[in-house]
C-alpha cells in the first residue's frame, strides 16, 4: 500500500448504541449488480443563489435492473468545484461503483458560486463560508427528497451516507457534524454588503440550517459518510451527541488544496492571498473525534497521480479505496458485518447488551468453560470463568466487543456488548 500514514481509531458506541438492528439485503461489499441505470430529476426549484438569481438544483439517481430488495442503503454524493464549479455528473465512477453493491446512489447538486475577485478567490473570508453554507442546505434538502420518495426509491431511511470531494467533502461533513440552530455561523446572518465589480451585492440572512425546501416529516441525518481530500469548518462547534462514523482520505504531496495534518487558513492562500478561512485537517481532528467518540478511520497517502482528484479511477488505489468506504459503511450499518465474529454467525441471533464502564458482571450459565472477549476487529481481549452464575467483566474501554464460549465458536448465541 503506497500510503504515508494509516490510523484506525473506532469507537461505535455512540454510532449503534442508539440504532436499530438493520435488515439489510445482502452484504454491500461484492459488486452483485452490474447492470446500472441512471434517471435525473429535479429536486427543489426556484433557489436563491448568491447574486440574488434563481436556480432549480437536480440530481442523478443511479439504481441497478437485478436489485429487488425494498429496503436498501442511499449513498448520497457531493460533488467538488471549489464552491464555485462542477456538476452532480462528475461523481460517475463512485455511483456506479456503489450501485453495483446494492446502494441506491444519488450524486446531487447544489447553488454554486459566491462574489469573488477573478480565479476562484473570494471577495473575502464571508462569501466561501455563506457559499458552504448554501450547498449544506442544498444536500441537507436532498436528503428529506429521497428520504420522502422511500418506497419508490426502496430504501432504508436509517441507511443513509454521504461521500464528498473537496468542496463536497466540506459540505458532508458540516452536515454531519454542525446539525443544530446554534451551530449557525455569524457570516450566514445578514451581514455587510459588499461591492464587487463596481456593483454592491447585499448579502441577506441565508435561512435555518437545514434550507427552505423539501421541509417533510423527514429528517436529513445520516449513518456516516466519507471524505475525499476535504478538511472541516468550524469544528470548534461539533458537540459531544451521537454522530455518523467518518472516513478521510487524504493525500500529502500532491494535494496543495486542503491541510491535512494541521489548522490553517485554507491553502489555496498560495493563489488567493485572502478571503478563504481556517480550516482543519484530519490528524488534527483526531484527538477531538476521539474525545467525542465518534467512529473514524483515515489513510493519509504519499505522492500520488489526480493529487487532489482522489475519487476518480485514474488514481492507483481507487478500487482500494471502494473497498475502505465499503467495508467501513458496512460495519456501521450494524447488519451483515464483516468482523470476524460476525461472519461466523450467520444465522444466529445475536444479542446486544448495553453497559457503562468498569467492573461490571452480568448472568452466564455455562460456569466449566471459559469465556472469550473479543474486540470489534474478532482480535481476543480477554478469557474469563463465570461463578455463581455470573460473568464478572474487567474493565474495558468504551466500544464494542463480543462475548462467546471458548470451547465452541459455532454455540447457538452470541453477545454482542457495548461499552458505553
Amino acid at each position: 500500500m503506497n500510503c504515508m500514514k494509516f490510523r484506525l481509531f473506532i469507537l461505535l458506541a455512540f454510532s449503534i448504541t442508539s440504532a436499530q438492528a438493520q435488515s439489510c439485503c445482502g452484504n454491500h461489499i461484492d459488486e452483485s449488480f452490474p447492470s446500472v441505470f441512471t434517471r435525473d430529476s429535479v429536486y427543489a426549484s426556484s433557489q436563491e443563489t448568491y447574486s440574488g438569481n434563481l436556480v432549480n438544483l437536480s440530481l442523478r439517481i443511479y439504481d441497478t435492473q437485478e436489485n429487488t430488495c425494498n429496503s436498501r442503503p442511499l449513498l448520497l454524493l457531493v460533488h467538488g468545484g471549489a464552491f464555485g464549479g462542477g456538476s452532480y455528473t462528475q461523481m460517475a465512477e463512485l455511483a456506479n461503483r456503489f450501485a453495483t453493491r446494492g446502494y441506491v446512489v444519488i450524486s446531487a447538486g447544489y447553488r454554486l458560486g459566491f462574489a469573488s475577485s477573478g480565479a476562484l478567490c473570494p471577495t473575502d473570508t464571508s462569501e466561501l463560508i455563506r457559499a458552504w453554507y448554501r450547498g449544506m442546505q442544498d444536500i441537507r434538502s436532498s436528503i428529506r427528497w429521497a428520504k420522502e420518495r422511500h418506497a419508490s426509491l426502496r430504501i432504508d431511511t436509517n441507511l443513509v451516507f454521504l461521500a464528498g470531494w473537496s468542496a463536497g467533502a466540506y459540505i458532508s461533513s458540516g452536515i454531519a457534524y454542525l446539525d443544530r440552530a446554534q451551530e449557525k455561523p455569524n457570516q450566514c446572518f445578514e451581514i455587510n454588503s459588499i461591492n464587487t465589480n463596481g456593483n454592491d451585492l447585499s448579502r441577506p440572512d441565508l435561512g435555518p440550517i437545514e434550507g427552505l425546501s423539501n421541509l417533510n416529516d423527514y429528517s436529513d441525518n445520516i449513518v456516516g459518510f466519507a471524505s475525499f481530500s476535504g478538511a472541516f469548518l468550524f469544528s470548534e462547534n461539533i458537540e459531544l451527541g451521537r454522530k455518523p462514523g467518518a472516513l478521510f482520505f487524504n493525500n500529502k504531496q500532491d494535494d496543495y488544496s486542503v491541510p491535512y495534518e494541521t489548522c490553517e487558513q485554507d491553502l489555496w492562500q498560495y493563489n488567493c492571498l485572502q478571503g478563504y478561512p481556517t480550516v482543519c485537517g484530519i490528524e488534527a481532528m483526531t484527538p477531538l473525534l476521539e474525545e467525542l467518540q465518534i467512529a473514524y478511520d483515515y489513510r493519509v497517502y504519499d505522492t500520488v497521480p489526480c493529487g487532489h482528484s482522489m475519487h476518480q479511477s485514474c488514481f492507483p488505489l481507487f478500487d482500494e479505496e471502494v473497498s475502505i468506504m465499503a467495508e467501513f459503511f458496512n460495519q456501521l450499518m450494524d447488519c451483515n458485518s464483516t468482523t470476524s465474529i460476525l461472519q461466523k454467525e450467520e444465522n444466529k441471533a445475536i444479542r446486544n447488551l448495553f453497559l457503562e464502564s468498569g467492573n461490571v458482571s452480568i448472568p452466564w450459565d455455562n460456569q466449566k468453560i471459559p469465556c472469550s472477549i473479543l474486540n470489534s476487529n474478532g482480535s481476543f481481549v480477554n478469557s474469563v470463568y463465570a461463578k455463581d452464575g455470573r460473568l464478572k467483566l474487567p474493565n474495558l474501554l468504551p466500544g464494542i466487543y463480543y462475548l462467546k464460549s471458548s470451547e465452541n465458536f459455532d454455540s447457538p448465541s452470541v453477545i454482542r456488548l457495548v461499552i458505553r
